[in-house]
């Protein structure tokens, strides 16, 4: 019982550093493609032009000029493809490589021990990063496959001498990769955490100031390609006051509150938030579609009303937002830093006429409108 909880226990922690580190598990398995495609490329050129002038290589030279062909064009489709490239490229390779070499060591040099056959068994379940089992099966698949066309067609002095090889090269390439694949999972989930130490606000789990400008330089630059819809200041109201009256424990707990608040919103509306600092937060808005972009900063309003974290100093007697908004043109290239001065001022508008408002900035002017919900600012 207690080797079936430990073995579940692993697979599901498996399970979750591969989940959680995708993108790196990805890449790794690309970037490993891509060196073993060159060196493989450049290996079998070079023995088809051995073969040009050692007699004993001659009748091999079709095999190792189309394997390099092979190669080099899967490299490039790498090269040119790769945001399509998955896990089932490396399994291709290797695939493709134990078999060339089987078929090449049963039918053409029969008499000769598969070395490149036992180091592909060896390196294959060290150098891939995918669930523990498939690469097993797919190992064992390889060894099950080797040792068939051997005993069929391999010199009978050779075979016992294969079998061994073939299933030690086996035994230790599991177990070594079992090791190495857990140890490289580990570093990528330190590099994650540590990630996100750097770019979390400790005290509400959104984003931090830091990751709002990464933000700004990665749109920027074209490497963040989602929409971005409208910009925000939020602020919570009176906070000063709320802190004064019960103090800064109880207001690291209202920002706790509110943090967790504005995180489960950020599924529902398609919005980022980030803790800018002390009472301040910003969001993005990401979705394109939306027709009234006030409703949306307002139901942040309802929501935060909804928490009813009492606040008896103030006249409504619960923590409240005010919320000022920049409208961003669909195509436009945006100024980050002017979007905040704007939100900025159109927040100032909410405070000014009322607080526990969203209040929208564009480019003509009415004065706010101390009644409503949303009004327009001078520019």
């Amino acid at each position: 019982m207690k080797l079936k909880n430990l073995y579940t226990n692993e697979v599901y922690k498996e399970k979750q550093l591969l989940a959680d580190n995708y993108e790196k598990v990805v890449d790794s398995n690309n970037d490993f493609t891509k060196v073993i495609l060159k060196i493989g490329g450049f290996c079998f050129f070079m023995l088809f032009i051995t073969s040009m002038f050692i007699p004993s290589y001659y009748n091999l030279r079709i095999v190792y000029f189309s394997v390099f062909l092979i190669l080099a064009a899967f490299y490039l489709l790498i090269k040119l493809r790769e945001k399509y490239v998955g896990i089932w490229s490396i399994y291709v390779v290797f695939t493709a490589a134990v078999v060339c070499f089987t078929l090449t060591g049963s039918f053409i040099t029969p008499n000769d021990i598969g070395v490149m056959v036992l180091a592909l068994l060896l390196t294959f379940p060290i150098i891939v990063l995918d669930k523990s089992i498939r690469i097993i099966l797919t190992e064992f698949f390889f060894l099950v496959f080797y040792i068939s066309m051997i005993y069929l067609h391999k010199a009978p002095l050779l075979v016992i001498d294969e079998i061994v090889n073939s299933i030690f090269s086996f035994v230790l390439g599991v177990t070594l990769g079992e090791y190495f694949r857990i140890v490289r999972l580990k570093n990528f989930e330190l590099e994650r955490q540590a990630h996100i130490r750097e770019t979390t606000d400790v005290l509400t789990q959104l984003f931090n100031k830091r990751k709002l400008f990464d933000f700004f330089i990665e749109y920027e630059n074209g490497v963040y390609k989602e929409p971005v819809t409208a910009m925000s200041i939020l602020d919570i109201d009176d906070f000063k006051l709320y802190n004064d009256t019960y103090g800064h424990q109880t207001g690291d707990d209202c920002l706790r509150q509110i943090g967790l608040c504005l995180k489960k919103l950020e599924g529902i509306y398609h919005l980022t938030f980030y803790r800018y600092g002390g009472e301040e937060f910003v969001a993005v808005l990401h979705d394109p579609d939306i027709a009234d972009i006030s409703s949306v900063f307002e139901k942040i309003n309802q929501a935060v009303r909804n928490l009813n974290i009492s606040h008896s100093a103030v006249s409504k007697g619960v923590v409240t937002v005010s919320i000022g908004v920049v409208p961003i043109k669909y195509n436009c290239k945006p100024n980050f830093e002017q979007l905040l001065d704007n939100a900025d001022k159109a927040l100032y508008s909410a405070k000014r006429t009322g607080k526990d408002k969203t209040v929208i900035f564009c480019d003509d002017f009415n004065e706010p409108d101390i009644h409503g919900h949303y009004s327009r600012v001078h520019t």
